[in-house]
């Protein structure tokens, strides 16, 4: 296996507090490298600026049905350093694999459907 720590010292456990630290400052670490698209773009309304087209029992423009509990419909630029952003935050709120449907648009962009796994 990788080089991950097995044991409470070795993590960093704060016994008083019951927060592993070393895992929180990871988190932050990786939520620092995606500057390109932020979360809040992601998860905002198109209408307002942000990503997402369509939310949970919302009409989506791109497939023409209602969307499913807990899932939404994001339309991005097709471009790599975006996607990546974009995937990474979807993942860090709905959990991993939570793209369940992808169709690539005529101007040089991609919808995403993305329903939460985390349950």
């Amino acid at each position: 296996m990788g080089n991950y720590p097995t044991t409470a010292d070795e993590i960093g456990y704060n016994r008083e507090r019951r927060i592993d630290m070393t895992i929180i400052e990871q988190i932050e670490e990786a939520n620092k490298r995606h500057t390109k698209v932020s979360m809040d773009v992601v998860w905002g309304d198109a209408a307002d600026g942000g990503l997402t087209v369509a939310r949970q029992h919302q009409t989506c423009p791109i497939w023409h049905d209602t969307v499913q509990y807990k899932a939404s419909t994001i339309v991005c630029e097709y471009d790599d350093e975006i996607l990546e952003d974009v995937l990474y935050w979807l993942e860090y709120v709905y959990g991993c694999d939570c793209v369940i449907d992808y169709k690539k648009l005529a101007d040089n962009k991609i919808a995403i459907r993305a329903q939460y796994q985390c349950w």
